[in-house]
């Protein structure tokens, strides 16, 4: 059974969101070990999620006129491998 186009990047869409929450996800669990390893109080410690949430929004536009004038594809894939890279190290 084939997927159509439009499945596809629904799909896609899908996973990439699943990725950036799984991402966030990360950030609060390691909220704990960060707060230890750097002796901060509770509240410096969540600032780390804000921090987080805020470079993601002020990088969402400039990412969507990348996509508009490279490809979404393009965009895409790119920022998935450097996401994935970025996780790893």
């Amino acid at each position: 059974m084939r997927c159509s186009r439009s499945r596809r990047r629904v799909l896609a869409s899908l996973a990439s969101l699943a990725l950036l929450f799984f991402d966030q996800t990360a950030v609060v669990v390691a909220l704990p070990a960060i707060r230890q390893e750097f002796g901060a109080s509770y509240n410096a410690a969540a600032w780390t999620v804000t921090v987080y949430l805020r470079a993601l929004a002020v990088f969402m536009p400039v990412v969507g006129r990348v996509a508009d004038r490279f490809g979404r594809r393009k965009v895409l894939v790119t920022a998935l491998v450097l996401f994935g890279v970025g996780s790893a190290a």
